[in-house]
């Protein structure tokens, strides 16, 4: 099956970032403050004209990794019965080089510990200790040069 992944309107992302991450808090902890920003991109992945995955990434700096123009990535998801059929990297892998052309050459985020492998497989290193974020589980902030 063709796997398509594009921009979209981040409305079109919310069910799915709600089902997959915050699936026993109310849709409104799906709404960050960022997805507003002109530059955010909301990229979609779709099987058979279905969403299948969703990504989003804003600039945003962090101090703890340096570098000279860094996104961050938020709210990535897979529907759970398809995951590691490799949807989630092939949205990762366009989304580094549409970062990259919007002049990032980093992209970081806060990776859930049942994700680091994942992160890890794709180039993706961890930096610091881990930290929990209430409600949501144990992160790691790892980062990938572009």
């Amino acid at each position: 099956m063709e796997l398509i992944i594009k921009q979209v309107p981040v409305e079109l992302i919310y069910p799915l970032r709600h089902k997959v991450l915050r699936p026993k808090q109310p849709l409104s902890s799906c709404y960050y403050p960022e997805d507003k920003q002109e530059s955010a991109i909301h990229l979609a992945a779709l099987q058979s004209q279905q969403l299948v995955g969703i990504a989003s990434f804003y600039r945003e700096e962090n101090q703890d990794i340096p570098s000279g123009e860094a996104f961050r990535l938020r709210g990535m998801a897979v529907e759970p019965d398809i995951q590691s059929q490799g949807i989630g990297s092939k949205l990762l892998s366009q989304a580094f080089d549409i970062c990259n052309k919007a002049g990032a050459d980093l992209l970081w985020c806060n990776a859930r510990v049942g994700a680091m492998s994942f992160y890890l497989k794709l180039g993706f290193k961890a930096v610091g200790e881990s930290f929990d974020l209430p409600g949501i589980g144990e992160h790691y902030v790892m980062y990938r040069e572009l």
